[in-house]
């Protein structure tokens, strides 16, 4: 729900500032030719970035994603990831939402999110080599019409590689034809009139310096700031000088991109965003200081590479990239410290609700990262339910998952810390929240792709776990006020069955566990002596089934214990141990008992068949030799720690031995969890 309304948010703000713009710009392009022409080619240009980012979505097939998590486990890999994206994609709005959601989701770790947006701010600067080179010296327009051309043919096709080559041609097109567009509207208006402020430089590089930030916060791409910025400077419509405080105003101005995308997000997601502005302000103020000797340094590299001592569009770009390099290398040492102060500056909330921590909405338009992240949430679902079992009968996750609880172990009925308006309280804050997040984003996730059955049936797979875990923790609940009552009951033989009741949830939810290890030790066994592709795909497929065969088994148990204790009761009916009003209360309480059971055990079985099925899809992608490729095997569960340490790739932190059941105590886990708002 609140990564919901955080993309709402950004869209509802796209759309205000979309209007704002339609009424001032049919305004201007009604009194002014030069505004039509200047106005049009930027929403000629802005439609070639939506063309753009479009294609590049649909023509990555996941890759992105993979190398985004693959090729971040250090500081300069993540740098080189977000610099190579973002000359790439020419979007560095597009790669920032990503490393958002990434990080978000706990795919990635502050610390390589850090690099990879800052990065991102060295790779937009091949914007500016591309305006300058290209759109200056050349005639683009004459390119821009047959690429549309050609995309929108390729548009019709049935292929969705070529339908996406389409868009990406298309977007091409229509940036050169904006860029045609604006050109000519700076051609014919040749000056700003500052006659008022051309007196004081400091209040004209004020002026300018806010006019950067203002025109990049409004169009939502340096790109396109930078296009205007560098077409204007070579038609003579601006100087040198004020070129130089609209790129510093751009490079603040960019970061609100961030901000928005970060509202509601998890408490890394904050503070990626509170980061990357913190970076572009003290490098801005850095830059305004020094600016006397950034200019000298940028006509010492204009004079090596060759630029003509007039090429102002060539020194801008070269401005440009000069500046954000050195940024990323003076901040690049210290993004521990840094990560290390936004740790510290902001902190996670002291509600103690749990929320969905790793489902975003932005992670809809990649399917594998989505459905990745939709996982670990039904795992977190299935640990809060662990954890609520473990309330209602009196033990500790950890307690319940260290050995196999006895009757001795249940003996005191001070055990029983929490009533059933407390759990009532714990249910809606540990179970509801996050199966509401669950349900709301796996239906539009399905929506989004349901013409790929393989991919839907495994969205529904893991839908259906989670209303077992939330059937589960109903029926939990109703049998809480009486093992509350009758655990202390001065009947020593309904006492004893209540102990048995909670012994049974205690010892199946052990057994389960012992199931998971079992079947893992022996697929790390396999995996020990490096097998092939073949002979891992068939390890892992085999410890899948095992599982699910011992998870029969389980259920078979359950039903004969339930069926049992019909017997059992009216035993103690007739040998008035228990009055007749008892023995129904106990009939009832073993059904819902088992009825529990069989819903955790139930959704421990779609887990398991929702990694065959994902195991079956991605086969040929794995790679035994690669340690990294080979950390999403059957049963894998992230912990569901806050964020992975800087320096340790988010895969690498999912360990193979954490398992279906994770051991980590959730108290702890619930502590360091992100609880947006």
């Amino acid at each position: 729900m609140f990564r919901r309304f955080k993309t709402e948010i950004y869209t509802y703000y796209k759309m205000g500032l979309l209007a704002v713009m339609s009424i001032a710009g049919l305004v201007l392009m009604g009194q002014s030719e030069t505004a039509q022409n200047i106005l049009s080619g930027l929403a000629i240009f802005l439609l070639g970035m939506v063309f753009l980012e479009d294609g590049f979505k649909g023509f990555s097939g996941g890759i992105l994603e993979k190398i985004l998590k693959k090729f971040s486990d250090t500081k300069l890999k993540s740098i080189l990831f977000g610099l190579s994206a973002t000359a790439i994609m020419q979007s560095s709005t597009l790669v920032t939402i990503l490393t958002l959601s990434f990080l978000s989701a706990s795919l990635v770790g502050l610390g390589q999110a850090l690099g990879i947006v800052f990065g991102a701010n060295i790779g937009s600067t091949t914007s500016g080599w591309i305006i300058a080179g290209i759109g200056v010296k050349m005639n683009v327009s004459a390119l821009g019409l047959p690429l549309i051309t050609l995309g929108v043919m390729l548009l019709f096709a049935k292929s969705k590689n070529l339908k996406s080559l389409g868009y990406i041609l298309a977007g091409i097109g229509f940036f050169f034809l904006g860029i045609s567009y604006i050109k000519i509207g700076f051609e014919s208006y040749q000056n700003f009139d500052l006659s008022a402020i051309s007196s004081n430089k400091v209040w004209a590089f004020a002026i300018f310096f806010g006019m950067g930030i203002l025109i990049t916060s409004i169009v939502q791409s340096s790109f396109a700031a930078l296009t205007i910025i560098i077409l204007a400077l070579s038609t003579g419509s601006i100087s040198y000088d004020d070129a130089l405080a609209l790129v510093i105003g751009t490079n603040v101005g960019g970061v609100v991109t961030a901000l928005i995308a970060s509202i509601s997000s998890s408490v890394d997601g904050r503070r990626l965003a509170i980061g990357n502005t913190l970076f572009n302000l003290v490098i801005a103020v850095v830059c305004i200081i020094f600016l006397p000797w950034f200019k000298e340094a940028v006509d010492i590299l204009a004079g090596f590479f060759g630029f003509g001592e007039s090429d102002y569009a060539l020194k801008i770009a070269l401005f440009h990239t000069t500046y954000n390099v050195i940024a990323v290398a003076m901040m690049t040492p210290f993004i521990p410290l840094f990560e290390h102060f936004l740790c510290s500056f902001i902190t996670t909330s002291k509600d103690d609700s749990d929320y969905a921590r790793y489902i975003d909405f932005d992670l809809i338009p990649y399917p594998n990262t989505a459905k990745e992240c939709l996982q670990k949430e039904v795992l977190h679902l299935f640990d809060n339910t662990i954890f609520i079992l473990g309330a209602v009968i009196g033990a500790s996750k950890q307690e319940l998952l260290e050995s196999r609880l006895d009757e001795k172990f249940f003996d005191s009925p001070k055990r029983l810390k929490i009533n059933a308006d407390e759990l009532e309280n714990l249910y809606e804050k540990k179970i509801k929240n996050i199966f509401n997040a669950i349900i709301d984003f796996s239906t539009h996730l399905r929506t989004s792709y349901d013409d790929d059955k393989s991919f839907c049936a495994e969205i529904a797979n893991l839908q259906k776990a989670s209303r077992n875990l939330v059937e589960a923790t109903k029926n939990l609940k109703i049998i809480k006020p009486n093992i509350i009552k009758n655990s202390a009951a001065t009947n020593k033989t309904l006492q004893q069955e209540y102990t048995n009741i909670r012994v049974l949830l205690a010892q199946t939810i052990y057994d389960l566990k012992i199931l998971q290890d079992e079947n893992l030790a022996a697929f790390d066994a396999t995996r020990a002596h490096k097998p092939n592709r073949a002979q891992n795909i068939a390890a892992q497929r085999m410890a899948g089934e095992n599982i699910q065969e011992g998870i029969k088994h389980i259920k078979k148990d359950l039903k004969t214990i339930n069926s049992k204790s019909i017997y059992t009761i009216q035993e103690l009916i007739k040998s008035r141990k228990i009055t007749s009003a008892q023995a129904t209360s106990l009939l009832n309480d073993i059904a819902f008992s088992t009825e529990a059971l069989k819903e955790i055990v139930n959704a421990a079985n779609c887990i398991v068949k929702y990694e065959n099925l994902l195991l079956a899809n991605n086969a040929s992608l794995a790679d035994p030799t690669d340690e990294n490729s080979m950390q999403n095997i059957p049963l894998q569960v992230d912990a569901g720690v806050e964020s992975v340490e800087a320096g340790a790739g988010a895969e690498s932190g999912a360990a193979l031995d954490s398992g279906l059941i994770a051991e980590s105590s959730l108290d702890d886990s619930a502590k360091s969890s992100d609880n947006p708002k």
